[in-house]
């Protein structure tokens, strides 16, 4: 039984700094700041974040504002962040958040011009022999050591997709589509290209796909993507302070009733749903959020609609 997601809420990325990461998203991918979480100290264990758990968050948005999936940079306070974002490009788990841009040659110059570590220059690189298909891309380190990719489109810049690396990508795409109703919006693709343009060596071999929410084709995607040489290496995050891409969060009417179904699936959810207080500057008492794990352990979160303060 497949549960009933309404919206790709958010990416969450934990970072070191949070204004500092907050300035650099708003100053190099043209994101604006639209809401703010700063809850007081609140009760963690069942998340294993401790009795004091605490975090300041910005909520940043592309062109379609609250219609669209938010980046959520959060700085941990208590517990305070650990760890580094993921270095090798055949991590498991999330590994890189991509965003469509226009003018891509204009954009490399300009991070360059500011010092930013930019992998490669601008490629078309050749991701699907069978049909000719080619992107123009490069990638880049965000605050942290954060990777990020800018792809070539015709339009305002959008947040585009966020990239996770699986054991098996059949596999796991069927998990995605039995158990969230994401679907597939392009063939299984197999690439075939030089490790440069990811900050790697050698050449790279890996297959891919990219899901998205029905209804969301042309907004932000999951793109699943196992590696065939070299092979995945590591682990998903297990702490959800750790610095980097932690978790994506999925908007639905019912936490407990997605709890229960998700359980009949046989999905590895550690715990129920929990309250969480999300602080004075949003007009809610708190969400509803429930915290699972895909087959290779990468975390998705389920938020529950919530009322909105009159």
């Amino acid at each position: 039984m497949t549960i009933s997601v309404q919206a790709l809420q958010y990416v969450n990325i934990n970072c070191s700094q949070l204004e500092s990461a907050q300035k650099f998203y708003e100053d190099f991918v043209a994101l604006t700041t639209e809401a703010h979480s700063g809850p007081d100290p609140q009760d963690g264990t069942s998340l294993d974040m401790g009795p004091g758990m605490q975090w300041d968050a910005f909520q940043l948005h592309d062109h379609h504002s609250f219609h669209g999936t938010a980046l959520d940079l959060r700085e941990w306070q208590t517990p305070v962040f650990i760890g580094e974002p993921y270095q090798q490009p055949n991590h498991l788990g999330l590994s890189r958040l991509a965003f469509r841009v226009p003018n891509i040659a204009l954009q490399c110059e300009r991070l360059a011009d500011r010092n930013v570590n930019c992998f490669s220059a601008p490629e078309d690189v050749l991701i699907d022999r069978d049909r000719d298909l080619r992107r123009r891309f490069f990638c880049f380190s965000g605050p942290d050591g954060m990777v990020l990719e800018f792809f070539e489109h015709d339009g305002p810049v959008e947040m585009g997709y966020v990239n996770v690396n699986c054991c098996n990508v059949q596999r796991s795409q069927a998990w995605y589509c039995d158990n969230l109703g994401f679907q597939p919006i392009e063939p299984l693709l197999d690439h075939e290209m030089n490790g440069l343009v990811y900050g790697a060596a050698g050449s790279l071999h890996f297959k891919s796909t990219l899901l998205h929410i029905p209804g969301e084709e042309n907004r932000f995607g999951v793109q699943l993507t196992e590696w065939v040489d070299p092979k995945p290496v590591g682990q998903p995050y297990t702490e959800m302070n750790n610095l980097g891409l932690y978790r994506i969060a999925l908007a639905v009417d019912d936490c407990q009733a997605c709890y229960e179904v998700l359980l009949q699936n046989g999905v590895n959810c550690p715990t129920k749903p929990v309250w969480l207080d999300m602080g004075p500057d949003l007009p809610i008492d708190g969400v509803w959020a429930l915290f699972f794990f895909d087959p290779d352990g990468a975390c998705i979160e389920l938020i529950q609609n919530p009322e909105l303060n009159t």
